[in-house]
């Protein structure tokens, strides 16, 4: 699609991506347009854990490997690469997971980090208005923070990962309205123990949502990131984050990185009784997860469909779908992907099928 050397080709490019024009100058229909994308804060934290388990000096050893392991990946560019991939689709809400804060302190200083060394959040927005287009913060949930001393840097780092949603801004409020915006923290997260005196390292989880009036019609919209290491865990909070938004009794859209296949465990907890894996049909099983570590691959590793856009089935009609940011054209110059994930971006009629 991104060819344009051939009229034809051109006006494939065109219709095909009509359907995903801004939604709210659309006529005569109650149309939602909606994107999943989770940022990859850029490290494996397995190898931390792991040493954290061992003693204080491999975990500081390791927690610098990862720290220069990430910012190896490029953030910039990838908030970049990811901000083009908004910027085709302008989408009307936006849920972002992983969305990493890299901070910085004193070496050894009991206080927390505060110098801000990459906020992905930042440079994202930054990235957009660029590109001419306008996003809100609408709600942001933080949750895992570690911090440890980076000893070859002499500073001491801190990385901060929260779930963010994000909104177009200029839409007409008699068509687009926001309110009521949530944040909150699943009951049943993952701790990891570690040698002493390390405390145990804590991997809590969270969402963000906000109601949505549109045309009229009211609706709730919620991101989240279940948990990736305890099957258990993941599907507890999948029972949760249902349990919670079934009770404002609103058409639910629920999108985000569930960590489970649309068939597998915490999905099936989420689809087939209020909501539905709403763009099977469009997308069916292509893959969302995963890049490498180093989102470097010069070939897609892309092998599994975790990252999902689910709806009240009785109560939205899906128009188009699309995973974006999975071709080789999507890669910063650099050839980073934008994330380990691809995101997925889909248009939702506020009405019944049929």
């Amino acid at each position: 699609m991104r060819a344009r050397r051939r009229i034809l080709i051109v006006l494939v490019v065109v219709l095909a991506t009509a359907a995903f024009l801004p939604t709210a100058y659309a006529k005569n229909k109650r149309s939602l347009t909606v994107m999943t994308y989770n940022l990859y804060f850029g490290a494996d934290l397995g190898p931390v854990v792991a040493a954290a388990d061992a003693g204080l000096a491999e975990f500081i050893g390791a927690a610098y490997q990862a720290w220069a392991d990430a910012h190896a990946t490029d953030f910039a560019r990838r908030m970049e690469a990811v901000a083009d991939q908004i910027a085709e689709r302008e989408p009307d809400l936006v849920g972002l997971q992983e969305v990493a804060q890299w901070r910085t302190g004193t070496l050894g200083d009991p206080a927390a980090a505060e110098t801000v060394d990459a906020d992905f959040l930042a440079l994202l927005l930054a990235a957009l208005e660029d590109r001419g287009l306008d996003y809100d913060v609408v709600a942001a949930a933080s949750g895992f923070d570690i911090e440890a001393p980076l000893v070859p840097l002499g500073v001491d780092g801190r990385l901060t990962i929260s779930d963010v949603l994000i909104a177009r801004r200029g839409l007409p409020a008699s068509d687009f309205k926001l309110s009521n915006p949530q944040t909150g923290s699943y009951a049943t997260f993952v701790t990891l123990p570690t040698a002493e005196p390390l405390p145990d390292i804590e991997f809590p989880r969270q969402w963000a949502s906000v109601d949505v009036k549109l045309r009229g019609k009211s609706l709730r919209f919620v991101t989240t990131h279940l948990e990736s290491v305890s099957q258990l865990v993941r599907v507890a909070q999948a029972q949760e984050l249902l349990e919670i938004h079934e009770d404002a009794g609103l058409p639910l859209v629920f999108v985000g990185d569930f960590n489970s296949q649309p068939g597998g465990d915490a999905a099936a907890v989420l689809i087939g009784g209020t909501l539905d894996d709403t763009f099977a049909g469009f997308i069916g099983g292509e893959p969302t997860c995963c890049q490498n570590g180093d989102v470097d691959n010069s070939v897609s590793e892309l092998d599994t469909r975790i990252d999902l856009i689910l709806a009240d089935g009785d109560r939205f009609t899906p128009i188009a779908a699309d995973v974006v940011g999975d071709a080789p054209g999507d890669r910063t110059d650099s050839g980073r992907w934008p994330s380990d994930h691809a995101g997925v971006v889909g248009e939702l009629l506020l009405a019944p099928k049929g």
